[in-house]
């Protein structure tokens, strides 16, 4: 399950996606396949949580890819300065601690959102 060959065969799908190409698709390669070979990346944590089925693995990163990338114009990865101002409000915290795969953990409190405050489209480019 989620062996190089399937992300392999699913990344060359994505690659297949003229939209996509279009919107820059190819420069998140890191961000889709990870960094290193057996290492990280999106699509092998879509493979993981689909049970190893590479068609809806796909369709999770294709829908995640449209979402970045076409509908907000937001880069795959997103630089922590740009999301300062809205982290600073409060609403998203980073827990002390990574979860037992050595992942970031955040909790978002959506009360605490002020209506003076970062917009809510930036508070979610934040988590």
């Amino acid at each position: 399950m989620g062996d190089g060959e399937a992300v392999a065969r699913v990344w060359r799908r994505l690659l297949g996606k003229p939209d996509l190409v279009q919107h820059g698709v190819a420069a998140g390669e890191r961000v889709f396949c990870g960094d290193a070979p057996g290492g990280g990346g999106l699509i092998r944590l879509c493979l993981a949580f689909r049970g190893g089925d590479e068609e809806a693995a796909y369709q999770v990163a294709k829908r995640f890819a449209r979402f970045r990338l076409v509908t907000t114009g937001w880069p795959l990865r997103i630089p922590g300065p740009s999301v300062a101002p809205a982290l600073r409000e409060g609403v998203t915290w980073l827990l002390p601690r990574k979860d037992r795969h050595g992942r970031a953990m955040l909790v978002v409190n959506a009360g605490r959102i002020h209506p003076a405050g970062a917009s809510v489209a930036e508070h979610q480019r934040a988590t």
